[in-house]
């Protein structure tokens, strides 16, 4: 106990009812107490009411009650340093690579637009190889996720650089994105054989009309049936998709539409994951809430139209050290065409911080994504802090990302309830290590 004015509810802790009964969770140390009685708002105990009560000091002990004058963010950060710090990568197990800026559409939405098409050349392609074994995490597969533009434009490059890594024994395995129109019979060999790929992202934007309006092919000749017939034949052969379907206020209305419409032309839906994902320019505006809303709204029309469904996020259940690529720098690295070395896919002139060559070069900006902190200052309050991330240089923002989160835990806290009032399974045994590993690797390349 510290010797300090009394103690009050940490700011991480979220109470809530159950069957009339209260309870706190801990969205710091994942938590979840059942109490006899409330504990009222902004009440403070005295040192010597809690070393008194049982109760009080076991809440006290497991960080439910912090001193009054605790500095909570710096505890937080303190914690989450010491923790990047343990689990710091002596080596890349992840390597996003573009082998070309070049694409055959033109988004709307597109955060390359006004980038020079530029394509990776075989010398890069070759200094890439050289730089995945000085690199690399020994004695560990490493993730190749293949990106663009649309990287099946660089194919010969792809298969460049697959050979220097087989010629090397390297293990690895694959993901690409893509809009999905270059696929063909030849593609598909290369991706079940030595590009080792086992899930495609692809992005369909709604009904026919929406996606040739969105995606802009230079040349359109039924692009969004042959991606759909595409979507079939890779699924045959047994490689996972991730169907996304990007969401603004024009087309939210029509989900329920483009559920259908796909339930009717895809085949092999136990191999595809669909998910409906709001722009990062809706997620920055007003509109952010209710367009969040409907999309969560919209998953059960998904599960019963016989695809995989993206569940409801939920907190994590241990301490989130990483919150994505970018927050990673030490295990993920991003590959442009000219060999540059990037965070994330969002990244920019500003925020390349070495080469394929020289390794880290700006090393100002590396740091950036190497260290905690700082919060920023619209988090500096709110409790989902510890679920969500100290990484403060992410440019993707969400306008209402405090209500969305409140929703989302609230909505797990009630059945993480209703399973202890069962005495149901822990939610920490739905999924083996081995799944959550693959899970998080993919959920890194999708954020």
């Amino acid at each position: 106990m510290k010797d300090c004015p009394g103690y009050r509810l940490s700011r991480f802790v979220i109470p809530f009812e159950h069957s009339g009964r209260p309870f706190l969770f801990n969205l710091l140390t994942k938590q979840c107490f059942g109490l006899d009685r409330a504990l009222e708002a902004g009440c403070v105990f005295s040192r010597a009411a809690v070393e008194a009560d049982p109760d009080l000091k076991t809440l006290a002990e497991g960080y439910f009650l912090v001193p009054a004058d605790a500095d909570e963010n710096k505890f937080y950060l303190s914690l989450s340093s010491a923790l990047r710090a343990y689990f710091h990568r002596s080596g890349y197990t992840t390597y996003t690579i573009l082998p070309t800026f070049a694409c055959n559409a033109r988004c709307v939405y597109c955060y390359e637009e006004g980038s020079v098409p530029t394509n990776m050349t075989e010398e890069t392609a070759e200094r890439t190889v050289d730089f995945i074994l000085r690199t690399r995490k020994k004695d560990s597969p490493i993730l190749l996720s293949w990106f663009g533009g649309e990287p099946l434009l660089g194919e010969k490059i792809i298969d460049r650089i697959i050979k220097g890594l087989r010629e090397n024994e390297v293990e690895y395995y694959s993901t690409i994105v893509t809009n999905g129109s270059l696929i063909n019979d030849r593609i598909i060999e290369k991706m079940t054989g030595e590009w080792r790929i086992g899930s495609v992202q692809i992005s369909i934007d709604g009904l026919e009309e929406d996606y040739i309006r969105r995606k802009r092919y230079y040349n359109y000749e039924n692009t969004f049936g042959k991606v759909l017939e595409n979507i079939n034949a890779l699924t045959k052969s047994g490689i996972n998709v991730n169907l996304r379907c990007n969401i603004d206020a024009e087309n939210v209305n029509d989900m329920p539409a483009v559920v259908a419409l796909l339930s009717e032309r895809l085949t092999n839906k136990d191999k595809i994951t669909l998910y409906f994902a709001a722009l990062n320019q809706v997620r920055a505006g007003e509109d952010n809430y209710r367009i969040n809303k409907l999309i969560e709204d919209a998953k059960p029309l998904i599960a019963e139209a016989g695809f995989k469904a993206t569940p409801r996020p939920r907190p994590g259940l241990s301490f989130r050290v990483f919150r994505c690529m970018a927050d990673r720098v030490t295990g993920s690295v991003v590959i442009g065409p000219r060999g540059e070395l990037s965070p994330c896919l969002e990244s920019n002139s500003f925020t390349v911080y070495g080469n394929i060559k020289d390794g880290v070069t700006e090393r100002e900006i590396f740091e950036k994504y190497e260290k905690t902190g700082p919060v920023r200052e619209k988090c500096a309050d709110c409790p989902y802090l510890p679920d969500c991330t100290a990484f403060a240089n992410c440019p993707v923002l969400d306008r209402h990302c405090r209500q969305i989160r409140r929703d989302n835990i609230m909505h797990f806290l009630l059945d993480l309830a209703e399973r202890a009032d069962k005495a149901e399974a822990p939610l920490e045994s739905e999924q083996n290590e081995e799944e959550r590993g693959v899970e998080e690797k993919l959920n890194e390349i999708i954020e």
